[in-house]
C-alpha cells in the first residue's frame, strides 16, 4: 500500500518506529551533568613521592615514649647556609640541618635544642626541639641575625632531652660578616 506521495506504507512506518524508538533510547543512557559552582571538584591525589623525611603536624596525636630507651641524634646535612658564607651586619639568616632521631626515643614536649658554643647570633638560647619519631628524618631551623661588627662567627647547638641531659651530635653554623 502506498500513500499519496507513493511511498510505501510499510516504510514509513517503519522508520517511524525507528525514530521513535531511538528517541526514547537517548533519556536512558547515563549522562554526566555539568559541573556548577555548587558542586564540589573531582579529587585528584598528588602524585607519590619518595621522601624519608617524617614530620610530625600538631594535630597528630603525640607519640607514646618507650621507657628505657636511648636519645640519639645524628646530623646528615646542612640544608642552608654552608660554612663560610658571607653575610652582610644585620642580615636575617634561616640555617636548616637535616638530622636523623637514630635512638629508641620519640622526641616530643620538654625536648629542646641549646646553645652550647659560640655566639647566638640573635637566636634564643633554647629552643623546642622538633618532635620526631625513633628513626625518622627531621629538620632543625634556627633563625639568626648578622652581628654588626665585621669577622668570622660560630654557632654550636646541641639536643636536650627533657631531663636536661645532653645528646647526640652538635650542629653548627659558621658565617663572615662582611666590612662595611
Amino acid at each position: 500500500m502506498r500513500n499519496k506521495t507513493g511511498f510505501p506504507i510499510s516504510l514509513f512506518l517503519i522508520a517511524a518506529v525507528l525514530a521513535a524508538a531511538s528517541a526514547g533510547c537517548s533519556e536512558l543512557r547515563p549522562s554526566r551533568p555539568i559541573q556548577t559552582e555548587t558542586q564540589s571538584s573531582v579529587f585528584v591525589a598528588p602524585p607519590l613521592a619518595p621522601t624519608h623525611t617524617v614530620l610530625i603536624k600538631a594535630e597528630d596525636p603525640v607519640p607514646t615514649q618507650i621507657s628505657d630507651c636511648k636519645n640519639e641524634l645524628t646530623y646528615l646535612s646542612d640544608l642552608t647556609i654552608p660554612d663560610g658564607t658571607h653575610f652582610n651586619a644585620g642580615s636575617k639568616m634561616e640555617k636548616q640541618w637535616q638530622v636523623k632521631n637514630s635512638g629508641t626515643c620519640n622526641w616530643m614536649e620538654g625536648y629542646s635544642i641549646h646553645l652550647v658554643g659560640g655566639d647566638a647570633m640573635g637566636a634564643a638560647e633554647t629552643q623546642g626541639l622538633m618532635p620526631a619519631r625513633s628513626g625518622s628524618e627531621a629538620v632543625l631551623q634556627i633563625d639568626f641575625t648578622a652581628p654588626q661588627t665585621p669577622g668570622e662567627y660560630n654557632s654550636s647547638w646541641q639536643a636536650f632531652d627533657p631531663q636536661g641531659q645532653a645528646f647526640g651530635d652538635k650542629v653548627f653554623i659558621q658565617i663572615n660578616v662582611n666590612s662595611p
